[in-house]
């Protein structure tokens, strides 16, 4: 009878072993088929400018994603397949080429005309520190007094945006070398993420590295004009497994300018790799 009973036991074993198994196994087939037709790889590319005054005759080279020579991305612009994200009223159209230069192969903007102000915005508070009143004003609106006063500064802001997907995995673990970085790159060197993702919080990977880069600006603008122009390109794999999880790379460079330009300008430049989950 014991012994009828433990062979019970053992045949109930291996049955609830083998639904477990299949199960798994089933969850298993049934979490890839899901992860493969959920993956996707892209590539983003961001162009910001903020000026507080307007440029006259403006001709921009700004750096752009480069592969093996070439700019997938920068083809797009070129094209106008972007999307344009903008605070400026009646903006001057801009016109994209992708130009060889000294420095390696660039995105160039031309326009007439890239119109930018400076809005005030004037914040009030009670004596508690409780905001009262907003309100946009003019240079000579703002009080002498700035108790329970202060002024924020908007200055006009384009964005562009255009994006691209890739067939393959991005490598986001080692992007330099095997995948579009923005260009040109100098004096490549790796440093302590922490500092740079308090300077540019685009920059979020496990490794982090500065570069030095440049900007070719002319145009005209009264001495008290400052142009603020970056650069921002995102590398990611995307997938579905209970949720959406990706990695990816990020690379960016920026620039201030002031007053009028007719030549190269020094920007800075830093990317980070291996961001995000990996499965």
């Amino acid at each position: 009878m014991k012994d009828g009973r433990m062979k019970q036991a053992a045949v109930a074993f291996v049955a609830v072993a083998v639904v477990v198994v299949l199960v798994a196994g089933g969850v298993w087939l049934w979490a890839s088929m899901v992860y493969e037709d959920s993956l996707t790889h892209s590539y983003e590319y961001e162009l910001n400018m903020e000026a507080n005054g307007t440029l006259q005759n403006a001709t921009l080279y700004v750096p752009v994603p480069v592969e093996n020579g070439e700019s997938e991305i920068g083809d797009l612009f070129v094209e106008r397949d972007v999307y344009e994200d903008t605070d400026a009223e009646d903006a001057s159209p801009w016109e994209y080429s992708l130009v060889p230069t000294e420095r390696g192969l660039m995105l160039e903007i031309r326009a007439e005309q890239i119109e930018g102000r400076e809005r005030i915005i004037l914040r009030e508070f009670d004596d508690d520190g409780r905001l009262t009143r907003v309100r946009e004003v003019d240079e000579d609106e703002i009080p002498d007094d700035m108790t329970n006063f202060d002024v924020v500064r908007h200055p006009t802001r384009y964005t562009r945006i255009a994006g691209v997907e890739s067939d393959g995995s991005i490598d986001t673990r080692s992007p330099l070398g095997n995948e579009p970085m923005l260009s040109p790159k100098d004096n490549v060197s790796e440093v302590d993420c922490s500092a740079v993702r308090h300077e540019v919080p685009f920059i979020t990977g496990e490794r982090c590295y500065v570069y030095a880069s440049y900007v070719y600006a002319d145009y005209e603008a009264s001495p008290d004009t400052h142009v603020s122009l970056s650069a921002r390109l995102e590398g990611s794999n995307s997938w579905w497994i209970g949720g959406w999880n990706s990695n990816w790379y990020s690379d960016h460079v920026r620039s201030t300018l002031v007053g009028e330009h007719d030549g190269w300008t020094a920007a800075e430049g830093a990317y980070s790799e291996e961001a995000g989950s990996y499965r």
